[in-house]
């Protein structure tokens, strides 16, 4: 049976913390009796007043209330400014960690899609608010209920015919507050991807690397123009909206007064033919009015629930991709200590659901320790065999073997762990230089130790060494004014500096020498085929000089290529 979305939003926070879910239950609760103590109070005054009783008793009844309003309000106080801001920051950080592992573990192949991208970045802004907007409006929800319950029992012990009226009032106010909310909903999700380009481009406009570009390229009226246009449209969409929206507005904001003033007139009549005391006639308005403000409250969190529901449901639906590693008990483990064997066996691999084949048919064998070299012109699907290898995209059953085994059948974790890689323009994190090639937190001197020595073979350490913090510079200065800024060879040396530390079984390099000079280049090849010794190392490359070095050339564009006795088609 599928849970509801009550279900699901209070197991989450009774796991995440229920002493915050107690608490906030407490703070709401106490809020029910609130409309009929007010109105009863009113009734006792006036009638006491009235009858011109001793003042103390009425000094007494207004000092209890004002003391248990005290205490409420200290209560209020404690839990919105101390208690809940605690508790909202620990419960936040306990969903959103659990929903960035989700997504961390989607199939690449996934967002490829325009709906998922969506979906991620409106999950990613709107999912700790449609949470906690979401608890909070059904423990509101059940307030308001149980206090409009109340009132209208005491209401109804005075007069029925306003339970009846007011029964009216009710079903056409939820009809119009349902259509108003229908229409707004609707024109949310129009504008969504239209508020996504909006950010897109303005981000253009502000960040660093695009601005250099930009301006180079003398193009800002282009994407100023392109902001425009996005928000041109959604102003279309708001002008857009339907008739009846307005006058379902009009039916729905008037309903109340109308209702009250009658109430206010009937009231007035049935204390002058004397079937009610004043006190009894002031109390039934007070009960009246606070009736009105909790459906009206009620129409508000409905509002918020309907579209907190739709926000929950898209997050819904990203945890129901299909993740990267699945439950299959029956995997094999690659063992880190050896080379191995990799074998390509008539792979055809198109993406999504296109029927152009970027590889047809490809056959083809390493063998431990050996050096190859692919070659091709671009398009041909050299990084696409890269990244079917390393299972960025799975690949078809039966099609790429390591050590006579379907990759498909390894421990994802234990394959990749095997892998060291520079794919060609590979991102640098705003970390320190240690943790850009670790990419964990730095544990041990032991792991300084081997960063130094990958720094060196990538020829970066000389550089690294004249900065004041040395290993522990920040790379870009989106964190620190003294950051690192690196050039394009530098950051690719980084990138190499990554490569070398990991020491992997299998080494992969696609294009690394696109961004280095031609000394640099040879230099930190010469430390690459010391590096492979025992290991076996592919690379995606056009440079002449290596081709002359490795041990085979795969040519995917089916032209022979001659610099060695071992050339495979």
């Amino acid at each position: 049976m599928k849970k509801s979305n009550f279900h699901e939003v209070f197991t989450k926070f009774w796991r995440a913390d229920k002493g915050y879910v107690i608490t906030i239950f407490i703070s709401k609760i106490k809020d029910i009796p609130r409309p009929l103590i007010y109105a009863l109070c009113t009734k006792f005054l006036i009638n006491e007043l009235n009858e011109k009783t001793n003042i103390r008793n009425i000094t007494f009844v207004l000092f209890i209330i004002l003391l248990a309003e005290v205490i409420a309000n200290f209560y209020d106080i404690w839990v919105n400014n101390r208690y809940s801001l605690k508790k909202h920051e620990e419960i936040s950080k306990i969903l959103m960690s659990d929903f960035m592992k989700n997504i961390s573990k989607i199939q690449l192949e996934y967002f490829e899609s325009p709906d998922l991208s969506n979906k991620i970045s409106l999950a990613t802004n709107e999912l700790l608010r449609t949470y906690f907007y979401l608890f909070t409006c059904y423990v509101d929800t059940f307030v308001s209920v149980v206090s409009m319950l109340i009132l209208i029992t005491f209401v109804f012990n005075i007069s029925r015919n306003i339970i009846i009226v007011s029964a009216i009032v009710l079903i056409l106010y939820f009809i119009t507050s349902h259509e108003i909310n229908k229409i707004k909903l609707s024109h949310e999700k129009l504008k969504l991807p239209l508020e996504k380009a909006k950010r897109y481009f303005a981000n253009t406009l502000s960040e660093y690397d695009d601005i250099v570009n930009i301006r180079y390229h003398m193009c800002e009226d282009y994407f100023v123009d392109k902001w425009t246009e996005n928000a041109d449209k959604i102003i279309d969409i708001v002008e857009k909206l339907p008739k009846k929206f307005w006058v379902y507005e009009l039916i729905n904001s008037n309903l109340f007064p109308i209702f009250q003033y009658a109430t206010i007139a009937y009231t007035a009549y049935i204390v002058w033919n004397g079937s009610i005391t004043v006190g009894s006639f002031s109390a039934l308005l007070q009960a009246i009015i606070s009736f009105i403000n909790q459906l009206k409250r009620c129409s508000e969190i409905s509002l918020y629930m309907n579209k907190y529901s739709s926000n929950l449901k898209i997050i819904r639906e990203i945890d129901q991709y299909i993740p990267e590693y699945g439950d299959d008990t029956n995997k094999a483990f690659l063992d880190t200590s050896k080379a191995h064997t990799i074998e390509f066996k008539n792979l055809s691999f198109s993406y999504g659901q296109s029927k152009n084949k970027i590889l047809n048919d490809v056959s083809f064998k390493i063998n431990p320790g050996e050096k190859v070299a692919i070659v091709g012109h671009n398009g041909c699907g050299k990084s696409t065999l890269i990244k079917l290898i390393l299972r960025l995209y799975e690949p078809p059953e039966n099609t790429i073997f390591i050590d006579n085994i379907d990759i498909r059948r390894y421990d994802l974790k234990s394959l990749r762990t095997n892998f060291s890689v520079v794919m060609q323009n590979q991102p640098n994190y705003a970390v320190t230089i240690l943790e850009n090639i670790i990419l964990k937190k730095c544990t041990s001197g032991k792991d300084a130790k081997n960063v130094i020595n990958s720094l060196k073979n990538a020829l970066l350490y000389d550089k690294v060494s004249l900065y004041s913090e040395g290993l522990y510079s920040s790379v870009t200065k989106m964190f620190d004014s003294k950051g690192i800024c690196f050039s394009g060879g530098e950051n690719q040396k980084l990138n190499m500096s990554r490569f070398f530390n990991k020491n992997a079984s299998i080494l992969i390099l696609d294009e690394y020498e696109k961004w280095l000079d031609c000394d640099s280049n040879r230099k930190i090849f010469e430390n690459i085929l010391k590096f492979a010794k025992n290991k076996t190392l592919v690379i995606i490359t056009h440079d002449k000089k290596i081709l002359r070095l490795v041990d085979k050339v795969i040519n995917l564009s089916g032209n022979n290529i001659h610099f060695t006795d071992k050339v495979v088609q």
